[in-house]
């Protein structure tokens, strides 16, 4: 098998212990994550080649990030070491009724700072058979839209497969052209496509039709699922986490996929999350644990199954990165051991 290489920005994450509020904690725990960064994480720990394109600032704490990839078995043959800051952001860990929070600071940012000719993607893909970018990446800047663009087009004239996870974030639009104008080229060029009904109606133009919204949300998934691949006939996976939230404490969490010339959705089971320990990089653990089930040639169900399991466990523990294996996963699958200790 060959690699799957991934392209976005890989930030210095800054949250206060337990769950303190951030301006109030005396100290900070850092660790590092992104979008994409979680994806080849993921695919890595579970065994596959992964590479992870990116722009780095050439001080301490650049390679300090790119040695934390490293350490995760992701290659970081192919990063850029430029001038420039590193990327952050901050995190709050919700509690009960109390939302966790986000505060993105990465303006200036190495990967922020690349130019439309910074990479030579000819030379970025060489033997990969899978690409990874998310909505998050041309939202940033022109230039790593135009980046963005010019990869995916580079794997759609070699037969690169490319997966797409739209991951909307209206505070980043802010370069002059709006997400509406732009996903729709990604969807063009995707194979694999990871999207919510809340990304369709806000980033798609898809107007909003009441007595529709209350339908239960497979029934809105499929029907957003039916109108995308009609509008963009090279798509053939189109897979969302459901999240359920009671609280910032308890989420029930599973998966949906609709794969193109099927009659019906294939979803996982829901699994309850209680005293949830991290919720942010759930997403993307999914959107990870389906792209190394489809490379794997998994079917559809188990695909769904797999993707959900992994990203459940994802819940369990801090920080961006996927720290679950293989195993556990799979023992997840079997039945799980009901959190009892392994001896």
């Amino acid at each position: 098998m060959k690699k799957l290489t991934a392209f976005g920005e890989l930030m210095m994450r800054l949250s206060p212990p337990g769950k303190e509020l951030l301006y109030r904690a005396p100290s900070l725990r850092v660790t590092f994550g992104g979008a994409e960064a979680n994806v080849a994480v993921l695919n890595a720990l579970f065994g596959d080649d992964v590479e992870f394109v990116t722009a780095l600032p050439e001080n301490d704490w650049g390679r300090t990030a790119a040695a934390e990839l490293a350490a995760c078995g992701v290659g970081t043959g192919k990063i850029l070491f430029t001038e420039g800051r590193m990327g952050v952001y901050f995190t709050e860990t919700g509690s009960n009724m109390r939302p966790s929070k986000v505060l993105y600071d990465r303006d200036g940012s190495a990967f922020a700072c690349l130019k439309k000719d910074s990479i030579d993607w000819k030379k970025a893909l060489t033997d990969c058979d899978w690409f990874h970018v998310t909505g998050i990446t041309p939202a940033l800047t022109e230039a790593l839209c135009a980046q963005s663009l010019c990869a995916a087009d580079h794997c759609r004239a070699a037969g690169v497969r490319v997966s797409f996870d739209v991951n909307y974030r209206s505070k980043l639009w802010r370069w002059g052209r709006t997400a509406e104008e732009v996903i729709p080229m990604f969807l063009s060029r995707a194979d694999v496509v990871f999207a919510g009904v809340d990304d369709h109606r806000r980033c798609l133009g898809y107007a909003q039709d009441e007595k529709k919204n209350k339908l239960p949300y497979a029934e809105q998934f499929v029907e957003m699922c039916d109108k995308m691949f009609d509008a963009y006939p090279g798509i053939s996976y189109i897979a969302s986490g459901l999240r359920r939230s009671e609280n910032a404490d308890r989420n029930a969490w599973g998966g949906i996929l609709c794969v193109r010339g099927d009659a019906k959705p294939y979803m996982s089971k829901m699994y309850e999350i209680s005293d949830i320990v991290d919720r942010i990089g759930v997403g993307d653990c999914f959107a990870g644990a389906l792209i190394y089930a489809l490379r794997h040639n998994m079917g559809a169900q188990e695909s769904v199954d797999f993707a959900a399991a992994a990203s459940a466990l994802k819940y369990t523990h801090y920080g961006d990165f996927m720290q679950a294996d293989l195993d556990s996963v799979q023992a997840l699958l079997r039945g799980g051991d009901g959190g009892r200790v392994c001896r």
